[in-house]
Order: C-alpha cells, then structure tokens, then sequence
C-alpha cells in the first residue's frame, strides 16, 4: 500500500482544524502521515495541532513564523516521506473514502491523480465542480495542461501528486507571488506527467466560508503579482502545443476576469464611499495592466457603464441631500 503524505499549512484555523483533522483521521485509507506546518497562528490553531498529534502519531506538527501559505506547503514538501503527495486546507474536509477513492490512479501508476469537489459558499452550499472535462486516464501533457486550465488547475487539493517528480525536477510553490501560485505549481508539475488519472467522484469539500481564508479577497495591490503570474503563464504554455492565438486569448481572459473580480468587490464594499468607490473603480480601468483590454472590449464597455452609474447614484444621492 503506497504511502500518502498529506501537508496542511496552517494559518489561524482554529475554527475549523479539528474537523479537518477528524475527517483525515477517519479515512477508509490509512496508511497516511499528516504534516501540519503552523504558519504564525495567533490564535489557538498551534495547540489543537500538537493536541491532536498526541493522540495519533500519524500527526506531525512543523511550527514557522508567518511566511504564507506557499511557503507553508513547501516545508511540508522537504519533511514528507510518501510516495504522493496530497494537499488539504486547514479549513476543509474529506469525504471518508477521499483516499481510497484517488487511490485507484495508483493502478495505472499515474502521475498526477485528481478527483471533483463540493464549493461551499454563502451562496450555497454541495454544489459539486468537476476538475477535468475528461474522466479516466489522460497520456497527452497538452491535453493535460488545457484540461486542467479548464478545470481546477488553479487549488492544488483535490489532487495527489508522486513526491519524486517534485523532487527530481525541484517544484515548489513561489512564495514571491501573492495569488495563483497553486496553478503555477500544478502546471510546472504537469510538463512532467506522463499518465494523469481523473476519479469521476465528489469527495472534497471546499469551504468559503471562513472569512480568514487569503483567498476571500482579492486587493488592488495584488494587480503586480497578477501581471507577473501571466508572464509566468505565458513561459510554460509556450512549452505545450496550445496555439500562440489561443494562448494570448486564455491570458487576455484571466486579466479581464480578474479586473471583473476586483470591480465586484470594491462595488460590493459597504465600507467605502460612493466616491472613493468611483475613484478605485477609475483608477483600476487606467491601471497599464489592463490597457489592452479597452478597444471594442466588452468587459471594458461594461465597467464604464457600472463606472458611469456609480456616479449617477452619487449625483442622485447629493442632489437628496440638499433637498
């Protein structure tokens, strides 16, 4: 039975640790060994870790200062001694047979080994998302890379990768970028794969709901990173067969997703003003970052829209005022 290393960066999760360790715990697949690395918690996620590993001693507890998230991961990676490794946030859950279910890849001895999730939000909650649009065995890398860009190849969980491919060619997570280093990692570990298996189950649970959690939201300051994570993008699908065409238009899309994302949220902020809110949402539209999407764009037609009526709302709202 090969052994799975299961690496859980840690980062004030108190709330939610114990039932993501209680589902690890509980798995039909046993032969485990859980490396929880505490990245700076200031609350009491640090003591119900070593709680937890005095009570089982597939538990291992690796404390840091606060450095990230990927550089949590990555600390996990050099003290694992599996033969796949599979990455769990600390404020998810398993389903009992998450193991047992991936571990059917091993029969065709694939690379890479991933299986679909449920998205718990405030919208809703088991709404089930598949990772790849194909299911069985995948052998073509190009194949490989466009499905999962399709997918979920932005989250490592959800996965189980062979720890000597990391290994052998050095992949680590960038710690010098501040968001979608998880889908640098995966595709710079797929231009590795030579057989990928997708298990056409629902056996992880994502939680967005925990407020704490990095990802929750996305900061105008981040713009940089997300510019840099492009370049990065553009490196490594040069390297498969995905047309220069289709490529531009894959990154084109994720900047303007990315600037829809930042708009949503800073309109969505009770906490702001309708003017600075107009003042953020202006001084995103003329950031050189998103220069190229303005000509006949309809992303950039729709922002000027909500832009202009922000500031009718703002007129409208004034004009109240002095009635």
């Amino acid at each position: 039975m090969k052994k799975i290393s299961v690496i859980i960066p840690v980062y004030n999760a108190a709330k939610y640790l114990k039932i993501c360790l209680d589902s690890i715990l509980q798995q039909t697949y046993d032969n485990l060994e859980v490396l929880l690395v505490n990245d700076g918690s200031t609350d009491d996620s640090l003591a119900i870790a070593f709680s937890c590993a005095e009570q089982e001693e597939r538990i291992v507890v690796i404390d840091q200062e606060n450095q990230g998230a990927s550089a949590a991961r990555n600390q996990g990676l050099l003290h694992a001694t599996g033969d796949y490794i599979g990455f769990v946030d600390a404020d998810d859950w398993l389903e009992p047979d998450y193991f047992q279910g991936l571990s059917a890849g091993f029969v065709d001895d694939a690379d890479l080994i991933c299986c679909g999730y449920f998205d718990h939000s405030i919208h809703g909650t088991h709404v089930p998302v598949n990772d790849f649009l194909h299911t069985g065995t995948l052998q073509d890398r190009s194949v490989l890379t466009q499905t999962l860009l399709k997918g979920t190849a932005g989250v490592p969980w959800a996965k189980l990768f062979r720890l000597s491919i990391i290994r052998e060619h050095n992949i680590r997570f960038h710690s010098d970028i501040k968001m979608s280093e998880d889908l640098i990692f995966n595709l710079e570990y797929a231009q590795y794969v030579r057989k990928a298996a997708n298990i056409p189950k629902y056996l992880y649970h994502y939680n967005r709901l925990n407020e704490q959690s990095l990802s929750a939201k996305i900061e105008e300051s981040y713009i940089d990173s997300y510019v840099m994570v492009n370049g990065k993008l553009d490196a490594l699908l040069r390297k498969t067969d995905m047309g220069e065409e289709e490529r531009m238009q894959y990154l084109k899309q994720r900047m303007e997703a990315f600037l829809l994302r930042m708009c949503s949220d800073i309109t969505k902020d009770e906490k702001l003003s309708l003017r600075r809110k107009k003042q953020r949402i202006s001084n995103l539209i003329t950031h050189q970052a998103f220069q190229n999407l303005k000509p006949q764009n309809a992303t950039w037609l729709f922002l000027k829209q909500l832009l202009q009526s922000k500031m009718q709302q703002l007129k409208a709202k004034a004009k109240n005022i002095w009635k």
